[in-house]
């Protein structure tokens, strides 16, 4: 942080990252920049038990055998609202003088509510909440040998896709000249494009015995002395 910050005409610009309010484009610079996601995480878990909370009582509405459909309806419905939310939130953060029904300066609230100014990544959190429904239901159901077969193959058939919708999404646009870029054109389905493919390696993890070649591929000493200094980077 920088010094001058603690002087009291410096104090409001603290505010957000006290608030956990801050958001990508007003935090870059100030403090410490990676800061913002700490407010996208913490705004989750502020809103999570109300998600759960609303899950199960749609699930509760429905018969028994049902229910793990509505459960997985409502993620992919989260899904859906946060790809929604970050499309039509980039368009609006980026034309200031566009409003729907609202005044601008009350759109701008909602804006703040529901978008922030770079996304919720609601849809990037139901991914990996959809991957844990998916792996329970699958542990505690008779038949847990024969999906786990399935799903293995699964794993190992869409493997080269996900690793290629990984770099597809790291790489800048100008790597490729020949291909369109979806990102370019589409930007707020970037990190939607990171949590597929991570997704698809947490499945790995999670579906195969530690024993096989995933699990030691994934314990090699230097992914995991990675893995250990990854978030402080």
């Amino acid at each position: 942080m920088q010094p001058s910050f603690l002087q009291p005409h410096n104090w409001g610009q603290l505010l957000p990252f006290l608030t956990f309010t801050m958001g990508f484009y007003n935090s870059s610079g100030l403090i410490n920049g990676p800061y913002w996601r700490l407010t996208i995480e913490f705004q989750f878990y502020l809103l999570l038990p109300l998600i759960a909370r609303g899950i199960s009582g749609l699930t509760r509405r429905a018969r028994p055998e049902k229910r793990l459909w509505v459960v997985l309806a409502s993620l992919f419905a989260i899904i859906i609202w946060g790809l929604v939310t970050a499309c039509f939130g980039s368009y609006f953060y980026n034309h200031p003088d566009q409003t729907v029904l609202l005044p601008r300066a009350l759109f701008n609230v909602v804006l703040f509510i529901v978008y922030g100014d770079r996304s919720k990544f609601l849809e990037d959190f139901a991914v990996g909440m959809l991957i844990a429904v998916v792996y329970v239901a699958i542990k505690h159901s008779p038949r847990t040998d024969h999906y786990v077969h399935l799903l293995r193959r699964f794993l190992v058939v869409c493997l080269i896709f996900a690793l290629a919708l990984y770099v597809y999404s790291a790489v800048p646009d100008y790597t490729w000249p020949l291909i369109p870029s979806v990102f370019h054109l589409f930007p707020w389905l970037n990190e939607f494009g990171f949590a597929l493919s991570y997704g698809h390696l947490v499945a790995f993890v999670l579906f195969f015995s530690p024993a096989g070649w995933p699990g030691r591929v994934f314990s090699w000493t230097p992914l995991r002395w990675l893995g250990m200094i990854s978030y402080s980077l």
